[in-house]
């Protein structure tokens, strides 16, 4: 059988959504055996270096990935999309992508258009 592996879960950084904290995260995977688990917070990743750091510590693979708000020109409502990054060029375009969504936060969406997401 194979493990299973969360691969959209919220912490503590993501304020409206996950109450767990970095270590509670990672301390379930490894109660539960899991050999990787993602931390995908909303729009940020404050708790990257922290998540990295004491996921490899016990031995769990931390994959790097976040939530975004796109909006499409086709509608005013934007739609959330699960973003992984696989290679550190993936990190990078994440990490583009969200500071262009923080450069509009004025927005009360906090959202980045599917224009600017090139990466």
């Amino acid at each position: 059988m194979r493990p299973f592996i969360h691969l959209r879960t919220s912490s503590e950084f993501s304020i409206s959504r996950g109450l767990l904290r970095v270590k509670e995260l990672v301390d379930a995977a490894v109660k539960y055996k899991m050999p990787a688990i993602a931390l995908t917070d909303l729009n940020n990743f404050f708790g990257l270096v922290k998540f990295i750091s004491y996921a490899e510590s016990k031995g769990v693979k931390p994959i790097l990935g976040c939530i975004l708000n796109v909006k499409d020109s086709f509608s005013d409502t934007p739609h959330e999309v699960l973003c992984l990054a696989k290679t550190n060029i993936g990190l990078r375009g994440l990490i583009n992508l969200i500071s262009i969504s923080q450069n509009q936060i004025q927005k009360p969406t906090n959202t980045t258009t599917n224009d600017e997401s090139t990466c």
